[in-house]
């Protein structure tokens, strides 16, 4: 959507380059977009043969129905319609619980469709804001943050309804080190149950402006979780020894070095963001209904929470959370916003 306003809006032409995406599965590397030869070669023939006739009987199946996936509510289902049995089993089932820290069919199958998207979209993360000005307020914060800072408090069903909003937090482990990568996409997304990192930007793939030493490489190792677990907890050495040690493991380095030997990390930092993404289990939208209906109250107030577009850390969603409290704050229909001026 974000695309589609630019578009409309700036005249000229834009260079835009296409992300190049990995995805990191059975210890090795698949192209996205899939082909048929990728997977066949990687997948080898037995699976191949039993993704295709399990997608084929998922096919039709919906064909024989005449269902689509707006008849399923939980991510389980919707992906294993989508895919077909087989592929979720192998593919998607421990990685959903990986991103999201519970089983696919607890979720909501707008998790799967976000997921998806999210996948193919990438980003950059925003932290989250609160700005006020001239008695007009636009939030960025989750509605459970929100809610929680209103003064005087919200009434105690609303109060209930936001502590039911559930939210994971991210962890960036950033290395640099001295050695070429076996890959030079934007970003892996690691399909690995045996690692916690879920996906690795390769940040000097998307411009040399983000590595201060063009002959090193920058890489972005990222961790969800929940705030005050186990992971969120550890202390930035040990994250970083954790991603070291998991880049390692992955042999996504040219460089033939043991798990142990962490020489080739020649410096790290960590970066944490607490409650970013959204968790939507199977009747979370009535909690967030609750909350919504209050809020819509105060006139004076834009809240462009997460729940309204997707993922709004990544720079895509924030630009559009900015649009969207714009066009409420000023009461100009989005449609009828005026064109940039540059």
């Amino acid at each position: 959507m974000v695309a589609q306003l630019c578009d409309s809006r700036v005249e000229e032409e834009r260079a835009v380059e296409k992300m190049r995406l990995l995805i990191y599965f059975r210890d090795r590397l698949f192209k996205y977009p899939f082909s048929f030869t990728n997977a066949l070669k990687h997948l080898g023939p037995i699976d191949t043969l039993l993704v295709s006739l399990s997608y084929l009987e998922t096919w039709l199946g919906r064909q024989l129905a005449a269902t689509d996936n707006d008849d399923f509510e939980d991510a389980e289902s919707w992906l294993k319609n989508r895919f077909g049995v087989h592929l979720y089993n192998i593919f998607f089932a421990s990685y959903f619980h990986k991103l999201w820290g519970r089983p696919a069919r607890q979720l909501h199958a707008d998790c799967a469709i976000e997921t998806i998207q999210r996948i193919f979209r990438g980003g950059l993360w925003l932290q989250p804001v609160i700005d006020a000005s001239k008695d007009q307020v636009v939030s960025g914060l989750p509605l459970a943050t929100l809610v929680r800072q209103l003064d005087p408090p919200a009434p105690t069903n609303v109060m209930a309804a936001a502590d039911c909003l559930r939210y994971r937090s991210l962890i960036v482990v950033v290395l640099m080190i001295e050695h070429d990568p076996l890959f030079f996409e934007h970003e892996i997304y690691v399909h690995s149950p045996a690692v916690q990192v879920s996906s690795i930007q390769n940040f000097k793939a998307w411009t040399l402006m983000q590595v201060a030493d063009c002959q090193k490489i920058c890489l972005g190792m990222t961790y969800l979780c929940d705030a005050g677990d186990s992971l969120w907890t550890l202390g930035d050495d040990e994250l970083v020894q954790l991603a070291s040690r998991e880049l390692l493991l992955l042999k996504l380095t040219s460089e033939t070095t043991s798990e142990s030997d962490l020489s080739l990390i020649e410096s790290a930092a960590v970066v944490r963001y607490s409650d970013v993404y959204p968790v939507r289990c199977v009747g979370d939208y009535q909690h967030e209904a609750v909350v919504q209906r209050y809020l819509e109250r105060f006139e004076n107030l834009a809240a462009g929470d997460f729940h309204n577009v997707g993922h709004s850390t990544h720079q895509d969603g924030s630009l559009l959370n900015g649009v969207i409290a714009a066009s409420k704050m000023t009461r100009v229909p989005f449609a009828q916003a005026p064109s940039c001026q540059h």
